[in-house]
């Protein structure tokens, strides 16, 4: 078990997501190629916390073994972002991790952050 698994607390994995954003993580999520192999997927931010307006954007946080870096990564992911904004009026924001990242997020370059997407983020 990594040290980012023992700091989400049970509370943030009991958190119920709200019926509009599941659609629309559910239909970012699958949307997404196999190829990129996604080892988790986490929803953080006001639509995990559940402070949230009907204009708030998704934020989901992506933790990849390899890609996390790459600009094409990110610009695919920024298109299917925008299909389900289109589709469903949410837009999720994608941020992809590194799995390195992910497990020693002291040598990320804002580990605070990734701190904080362990804290509150709801694994999809």
């Amino acid at each position: 078990m990594s040290s980012m698994d023992t700091m989400t607390p049970d509370h943030a994995r009991l958190r119920a997501i709200d019926p509009d954003t599941q659609r629309a993580v559910r239909a970012f999520l699958a949307r997404i190629p196999p190829d990129l192999s996604v080892e988790r997927a986490l929803l953080y931010g006001s639509r995990a916390r559940g402070d949230h307006n009907r204009d708030s954007d998704a934020d989901v946080a992506l933790v990849l073994p390899y890609g996390a870096n790459d600009w094409r990564t990110l610009w695919m992911l920024s298109g299917l972002a925008y299909d389900v904004f289109v589709e469903t009026g949410i837009l999720i924001q994608p941020v992809p991790i590194s799995s390195q990242d992910w497990l020693n997020p002291e040598g990320f370059v804002r580990p605070s952050f990734l701190r904080n997407v362990s804290r509150e983020g709801i694994p999809l």
